[in-house]
């Protein structure tokens, strides 16, 4: 009860975003791998019992575990008594979804098992948006797969093509929304451009201002609502070669059908993106599952969360959640006000049951 109670007072709409439990301790610890070791933060509480313990998989973004929201959710995890391990996946702070990106996640969960100060029984993972590949291949591992203690999921994918096309669109099945979010369109671009036609033989430059853009934007309002992002687009297109800058710029989402390179080589070469699809591997999933997604999500569509749910054995305990509470890239409630959050009676009890998921995923041997 204890956990329970310090995880609704620090992921509510009633905690204060820009503060955190401060009875944590975070350290680096070094992940080795055949492509060289990158770093890993590890959290651990200062007082109290260890509950268990969790490794959390970020998003696609070139912040990683230094996105302020993500480490403010491992000090209250932290502050609720678990040890938490959060890798710097390399590729995945290069905006890139990769099977080195699987790789190293797989490795720093072995990481943590080797950890003697980490808590008790088999560890839960945590994933927010694409990091769900990551946490679902790694429930999914040979190696791995009875060693994880249990597997939340928030805001995630199980069908890349059909993501891919909607972060590109705003498609969905054969509807369009308007929820979409522009911002996340270069990404889409930068992992599939070695099929995108007319790309440079050396993508780095093009590849590099693509980042330079999303950093430059990403978080940021004004450029999610208006064209002010277009304006942000042809200032980092200077520095781009100028054989490249019509790309650059459809990367970006400026002018008519800008969408269109990427779209094709995402329809035209399915086979290419195997290893972005979980589904084939989930059929080894042996912990429970607990899938949540936020029903205005404008990065991967809600959809997505019964993908991931269809393609999990029958024999695993899965639960499926659907929120106006948290959103996309939001691990805690601050999506609603306080009013807002009295008021949804649903939502709380919602809210409610994820943090008891969270109390209770890392399993005790």
């Amino acid at each position: 009860m204890a956990a329970i109670a310090h995880l609704l007072r620090w992921l509510g709409p009633w905690a204060a975003q820009d503060a955190a439990p401060t009875r944590v301790l975070r350290r680096t610890v070094e992940v080795d791998t055949a492509t060289g070791p990158f770093p890993a933060w590890w959290y651990t509480p200062t007082s109290g019992p260890r509950r268990g313990s969790w490794i959390l998989a970020q998003g696609l973004h070139f912040l990683g575990p230094t996105d302020p929201r993500m480490d403010r959710f491992a000090r209250v995890l932290a502050g609720a008594g678990f040890t938490v391990l959060m890798p710097h996946v390399r590729d995945y702070m290069q905006l890139l979804v990769t099977t080195r990106a699987i790789e190293d996640f797989e490795a720093a969960f072995g990481r943590l098992l080797t950890l003697p100060d980490r808590g008790p029984g088999r560890p839960a993972v945590w994933s927010v948006s694409f990091g769900s590949l990551l946490a679902l291949r790694l429930a999914a591992s040979e190696r791995f797969a009875d060693r994880v203690g249990g597997l939340m999921t928030f805001g995630g994918y199980g069908d890349w093509i059909e993501t891919a096309r909607f972060c590109l669109t705003g498609e969905v099945g054969a509807a369009t929304v308007d929820r979409r979010d522009p911002l996340n369109q270069p990404a889409v671009f930068l992992n599939v451009l070695d099929r995108i036609e007319g790309a440079p033989e050396d993508p780095r430059r093009l590849s590099n201002a693509w980042r330079r853009y999303c950093r430059a934007t990403w978080g940021l309002e004004v450029y999610k609502r208006t064209d002010a992002r277009h304006k942000v687009a042809h200032t980092v297109a200077s520095d781009v070669p100028v054989a490249e800058r019509a790309l650059f710029l459809a990367g970006c989402g400026v002018g008519e059908g800008s969408h269109e390179p990427a779209a094709t080589a995402v329809a035209r070469y399915p086979e290419s993106w195997a290893h972005l699809d979980p589904r084939p591997h989930l059929h080894r999933v042996r912990c429970p599952v607990r899938i949540v997604h936020a029903a205005d999500d404008d990065v991967i569509p809600p959809q997505q969360r019964l993908v991931i749910a269809a393609a999990l054995p029958d024999t695993v305990d899965v639960e499926v959640h659907l929120t106006g509470l948290y959103g996309h890239s939001e691990p805690d409630a601050s999506a609603l006000s306080m009013r807002q959050a009295r008021s949804a009676l649903r939502e709380v009890r919602t809210m409610i049951g994820l943090v008891r998921g969270f109390a209770s995923l890392p399993a005790q041997d």
